[in-house]
C-alpha cells in the first residue's frame, strides 16, 4: 500500500500557521508520518481499495464558523498521487456532507447517492463504488475528514466498520491536538509573561538569523531600543503592581502602532523594549 501525502510545510498551513523556527521541528510530532500511519492502520482494520484524510483551510475558516473548502493532506490507492493538495468544495461530496453535519457517512452505492461528487473519480482515473467517511472532530470543531473507498473481500462496508472508522478518525484528532498543544508550548516559550511581547531569549535568536541572512544577501537591518523615562520612580510612588499596568500599556501600544510584517518586537528586559525591522531601509 503506497501512500502519498502533503509536504509538511503545506500541512503546518492548514493547521494554523507556518514555523517561524526550522529548529521547532523538532519539538512536534512527525505529523505526515503519523497521518500515513493512522491511513495504514485504518486499511488494515477495514481493508479498502483507496482512502483519504482532507482538513479544512483555516485561513479560510478564520472568518467564518466552518471552511469552503476541504484539502487532500494523506491519500492511499490508484491515481491518488494526483489528490495531495487537491481542494474540495465543502457543499459538494460526501466528504463536504460529513464535514458541515458533523456525522459520518455510509454510502454503499454512490452511484444512487446523490452526494456523490464524480469530479475526484475522473481526475485520479478511479471508479468509486461505496465509501465510509467519518469527521475529525478537535475541542467541537470540525478540523476534516478521513474516509475510505470500496471494501476489499465484500460488496459493501458495514455499520461496524463506520464505527471503527470513527476510532481512527479519534487518533487524527488526538494528533492534530498534541501537534496544536505542541505549537501553542512553543510559542509561549518566546513570549514575555507580562507583555505579551517576544522575551530577550528569542530577541536573541532571531537577531542571530538575522544577521546570518545578511551575510548570506546583504540588506539594511535596523535596531531601535526603547527605555521608559524614570519609571523607577513611578514604581517607588505608586508600587509596581502600577508599573506592571504601565509596561502592559506600552506592549499594547507596540503591538498596534508597529506593522507585523518584517519586524520582532520584544521586551529587552524591566523597562527596556527593542524592535527588529528587517524588511525596511534607512530611507
Amino acid at each position: 500500500m503506497k501512500l502519498h501525502l502533503l509536504d509538511n510545510r503545506h500541512l503546518n498551513v492548514l493547521l494554523g500557521r507556518e514555523r517561524e523556527q526550522r529548529g521547532s521541528e523538532r519539538d512536534e510530532p512527525a505529523l505526515d508520518l503519523m497521518l500515513k500511519e493512522i491511513l495504514r492502520k485504518a486499511n488494515q482494520f477495514v481493508p479498502s481499495e483507496a482512502g483519504s484524510i482532507l482538513l479544512d483551510d483555516p485561513v479560510i475558516k478564520k472568518e467564518r464558523p466552518v471552511s469552503e473548502e476541504l484539502v487532500f493532506v494523506a491519500c492511499f490507492g490508484p491515481g491518488s498521487s494526483k489528490l495531495p493538495g487537491l481542494r474540495l468544495p465543502t457543499n459538494t461530496g460526501i466528504a463536504g456532507a460529513t464535514y458541515l453535519s458533523g456525522r459520518p457517512y455510509l454510502s454503499k452505492n454512490v452511484k444512487r447517492d446523490k452526494m456523490f461528487y464524480a469530479k475526484i473519480d475522473k481526475i485520479s482515473r478511479f471508479s468509486t463504488r461505496s465509501i465510509i467517511c467519518a469527521p475529525i472532530i478537535v475541542e467541537h470543531s470540525i478540523y476534516g475528514v478521513i474516509e475510505l473507498i470500496n471494501r476489499k473481500g465484500k460488496t459493501n462496508f458495514t455499520e461496524e466498520e463506520l464505527k471503527l472508522l470513527e476510532i481512527f478518525a479519534g487518533y487524527t484528532s488526538t494528533l492534530i491536538q498534541n501537534v496544536l498543544d505542541a505549537r501553542k508550548h512553543i510559542e509561549l516559550s518566546k513570549r514575555d509573561g507580562l507583555t505579551g511581547l517576544y522575551n530577550d531569549r528569542y530577541f536573541h535568536s532571531r537577531l542571530e538569523r538575522e544577521v546570518r541572512q545578511i551575510r548570506k544577501s546583504p540588506h539594511d537591518l535596523i535596531l531601535l531600543f526603547l527605555d521608559m523615562d524614570h519609571f523607577k520612580g513611578v514604581n517607588d510612588q505608586f508600587g509596581h503592581l502600577t508599573g506592571s499596568h504601565i509596561l502592559q500599556e506600552v506592549g499594547d501600544i507596540l503591538k498596534k502602532v508597529v506593522p507585523t510584517r518584517g519586524t520582532t518586537v520584544a521586551r529587552y528586559g524591566g523597562d527596556e523594549f527593542v524592535i527588529i525591522f528587517s524588511q525596511t531601509t534607512l530611507e
